[in-house]
């Protein structure tokens, strides 16, 4: 039977279900368990989210332990879990592959925005841009 667990935790072997979307993932033993690769976790977007407002709007030091713990707790993570994983490895390998696979996905900028995961705008644009790249999108999915 599949287990209830936090990301982040430190986890045996076993079969772990998001407590999300019900996912269930297979792990061996790991530092910290990773985000559910079906739904990524409830507090994804609203901890992107927080970082971007708390970074771009507070002026806020993200890059700093003690505020990325309080972020974290403000979007309902338990501290502890949070400062766990920060100060572990989790997650480094994951980071590391992304940034690697980067120019072969066709980033070259940030930020890049992605629609529909086939076509991509680098760079800050104006609203017409984006309003091209959509259309385009639409087409190729259209077309299949």
């Amino acid at each position: 039977m599949a287990q209830p667990a936090p990301v982040g935790s430190d986890v045996s072997a076993g079969t772990y279900r998001c407590t999300n979307c019900g996912y269930e993932l297979q792990v061996r033993s790991v530092e910290s368990l990773p985000p559910c690769p079906s739904c990524e976790g409830p507090q994804q977007w609203a901890v992107e989210r927080a970082l971007l407002e708390a970074y771009l709007v507070e002026g806020r030091n993200v890059a700093d332990r003690p505020t990325l713990v309080a972020i974290g707790e403000e979007c309902g993570l338990d501290p502890v879990a949070v400062e766990a994983l920060l100060a572990g490895s989790g997650g480094v390998a994951e980071v590391q592959a992304e940034l690697a696979s980067a120019p072969d996905r066709d980033v070259l900028a940030v930020p890049t925005f992605f629609f529909a995961s086939q076509v991509g705008v680098p760079g800050a644009q104006d609203p017409d841009t984006f309003v091209k790249v959509i259309d385009r999108a639409v087409t190729r999915l259209a077309t299949g």
